[in-house]
């Protein structure tokens, strides 16, 4: 499961201590040597850099959203990057968790609907960031 890598982001010990964590966690050895190779070119600063170059290095080694639900079912991962992505943005702690928690990021209609975004930035007080580039 995706949750279970939590121990491994920016400063990992080392690629094997990952490549040893995606298989304890179900990784194919090749699946795992897959994603090490990509994320050893990494340059991540914080958690959400790393979580979201671990999301492409998945996604590049083969695996689909449906892949991505099997190894991450209750979406506990995907949340703990979505949180630090926030925190990264300028939003403090209490926020950020307040609008993860507005927002069922397991549904794919849910977590791709910009009304749903909007109403959870509402409901929690904050001000939604404005769109990036790729958003426009």
């Amino acid at each position: 499961r995706l949750a279970e890598l939590e121990p491994v982001g920016p400063g990992a010990a080392s690629l094997d201590e990952l490549r040893s964590v995606l298989t304890d966690g179900g990784f194919l050895a090749a699946e795992a040597d897959c994603v090490v190779e990509i994320l050893a070119t990494s340059t991540a600063g914080s958690a959400a850099e790393f979580n979201a170059d671990l999301y492409a290095a998945l996604l590049a080694c083969g695996f689909d959203d449906e892949r991505l639900r099997e190894l991450d079912p209750d979406g506990t991962a995907f949340r703990r990057g979505f949180v630090d992505r926030l925190i990264d943005a300028g939003l403090d702690p209490a926020a950020a968790e307040c609008v993860a928690d507005g927002i069922d990021l397991t549904d794919p209609a849910a977590a791709s609907d910009p009304v749903t975004y909007a109403e959870a930035f509402r409901d929690c007080g904050v001000e939604p960031p404005p769109p990036s580039e790729d958003d426009r």
